[in-house]
């Protein structure tokens, strides 16, 4: 299955008509959860059948022992199963990357989904992009609330590609959002590295912004709701626990 091209010349994700039928009724996006799963619960019960993207920092991997993660997961995987509901968790920057690779629960109504993933569902193209820089990180523990492979990531050969909807766990950088919605305070004397890494994600995210067509951009992380129209699409910063039906 291959993408096309507009005139513009930037790639349309593929669509596969076999998946425009399957949930096609509603796609629900969570935002920021960090463990507490009573959100997704609440979006299953209410929207049986429906696809639910949880939009990173879902809070795994901050337990002590494994196998209480796994039963964790198994608990809300049995839920799911019941209300018919697909859940899909996009990395956040309090997640533990390796639950995105070697660690990966392989549930059957929970899938952990990998940095710049396009799928279409409920008739929409979306594109996820996980990551993003902890501003509190020095008051953590690397490997246990903190994991150094935290930040965005850029894909090895990136494409201009079109979507309907871009959504990523960070938002995009101080020229629309962040210096509004971060009171960085004393963090930067605390982290001498944090403004430079903070810089660094704002040019990230504009980057991918340039590259990706979306009208709707969708993100998490700074613990606000907000939304903010431009000249070229609408973002929708989620709250903590916060649902947006597409």
């Amino acid at each position: 299955m291959k993408a096309q091209k507009t005139m513009a010349g930037r790639l349309l994700a593929p669509v596969d008509p076999a998946e425009l039928t399957k949930r096609a009724n509603k796609v629900v996006v969570i935002g920021d959860i960090h463990g507490n799963n009573g959100a997704i619960l609440k979006a299953a019960k209410d929207n049986p059948g429906s696809t639910l993207i949880q939009l990173g920092d879902f809070g795994i991997g901050f337990q002590i022992h494994e196998e209480e993660e796994l039963y964790q997961l198994d608990r809300l995987n049995k839920v799911l199963t019941q209300k018919d509901c697909m859940l899909w968790v996009i990395r956040g920057n309090h997640d533990d990357p390796a639950y995105w690779k070697e660690k990966n629960p392989m549930m059957s109504n929970i899938k952990m989904i990998p940095d710049h993933t396009t799928r279409v569902i409920g008739g929409k193209s979306i594109h996820m992009i996980g990551g993003g820089v902890s501003i509190d990180r020095r008051l953590r523990t690397e490997g246990i609330s903190y994991w150094a492979g935290e930040k965005m990531t850029v894909p090895i050969n990136p494409q201009p590609l079109e979507v309907d909807v871009l959504i990523t766990h960070t938002g995009p950088g101080n020229k629309y959002i962040s210096d509004k919605l971060y009171d960085l305070g004393d963090w930067l004397k605390k982290d001498e590295k944090l403004q430079a890494d903070l810089w660094e994600e704002a040019a990230m995210v504009e980057d991918l912004r340039e590259r990706i067509t979306a009208p709707l951009h969708v993100c998490g992380h700074f613990h606000k709701s907000a939304t903010v129209k431009t000249k070229v699409d609408t973002i929708k910063f989620l709250n903590i626990n916060e649902t947006l039906t597409l």
